[in-house]
């Protein structure tokens, strides 16, 4: 079963079998999260619909903005409940689906702990348990950088905290 790969001009809609594309969104994304390159039979078909063309290439470079922030502020977010992890685990157990977490003591009077990745064969199950019991510092900080980091990028804000 064959697909149909012939990519179409943006302005005219012909097969744009030399393939100009637009340089500032080679990399943009859709909402989705999806490559969004423009392409163009001609450099008089990328000219003439340059104009047209220019929001959309804006929008799609934003997008790949936002994705970015995204990636990072979860990174951030992860990182920083692993380095202040407070809880002590002594065993994790999936069962129907669902992690099941068994505390242990604490020997000492530390208030903080290694994080237990030895527990967590799955990488979607460690990040449920970095996300569990989340404190109240740890939502204000990615509360101030969330907004630190879409300052000037949308208004009204995205995001709303309460």
């Amino acid at each position: 079963m064959a697909t149909d790969e012939t990519v179409h001009c943006a302005a005219c809609g012909k097969p744009a079998i030399t393939r100009c594309r637009c340089k500032g969104c080679t990399e943009g994304m859709d909402r989705n999260g999806d490559p969004h390159p423009t392409d163009y039979c001609t450099k008089v078909c990328q000219n003439a619909h340059q104009y047209e063309h220019e929001l959309q290439c804006r929008l799609a470079n934003d997008w790949k903005q936002l994705y970015r922030a995204g990636d990072l502020l979860q990174k951030m977010f992860y990182s920083n409940r692993e380095l202040m992890f407070a809880t002590v685990v002594a065993r994790v157990e999936k069962i129907d689906g669902k992690l099941h977490v068994h505390g242990g003591t604490r020997e000492d009077s530390e208030t903080l702990v290694d994080f237990p990745d030895a527990l967590f064969v799955e990488e979607e199950d460690k990040k449920k348990m970095l996300a569990w019991m989340n404190c109240v510092e740890s939502v204000t900080w990615m509360e101030k950088a969330l907004q630190s980091a879409l300052t000037g990028v949308s208004s009204p804000p995205l995001v709303y905290f309460s």
